[in-house]
């Protein structure tokens, strides 16, 4: 399970240091940019979890909506296996679409781990819904259990 922030950097190459708690369960992994239109970050699962998640996907009736789905992530997700170092390098694509600079979080999200810009990042957590979304969310925290 993938679980807290962690601030990274991404170097001149376009590289990024998977963190020494997450490499035994990301040496093979795959990157794809986040399909949902208002979160520009990139998803990374281990490559087994993807499988999963992709055959999901691939089950699905082919609707429009779930082809736009596969094209934008099975279509553009990329296969990686970490570097002798703890490295993968993420693609100009996929640092283009999230926006990616030196400064980014990897955040864990249980099953998967998100990509975020610093500045993108610290927007989330600046943001303030219009009151439908908070009390939506407010509706969906209340039916957990923590």
């Amino acid at each position: 399970m993938f679980r807290g922030a962690t601030n990274l950097s991404i170097d001149s190459k376009g590289r990024m240091t998977v963190p020494s708690k997450h490499r035994d369960a990301l040496t093979k992994l795959v990157i794809a940019p986040n399909p949902m239109p208002d979160e520009k970050c990139l998803v990374v699962y281990p490559l087994d979890e993807w499988e999963k998640v992709e055959q999901n996907i691939v089950n699905q009736p082919n609707t429009k909506a779930i082809r736009r789905l596969k094209r934008i992530f099975i279509g553009e997700a990329v296969e990686y296996v970490v570097d002798g170092q703890g490295r993968v390098l993420i693609t100009p694509e996929l640092r283009e679409y999230a926006e990616l600079d030196k400064k980014i979080t990897l955040v864990g999200q249980g099953n998967k781990l998100e990509i975020w810009s610093d500045a993108a990042w610290t927007a989330l957590h600046d943001l303030v819904d219009d009151e439908d979304a908070e009390a939506e969310y407010i509706e969906t925290l209340e039916g957990l259990s923590f």
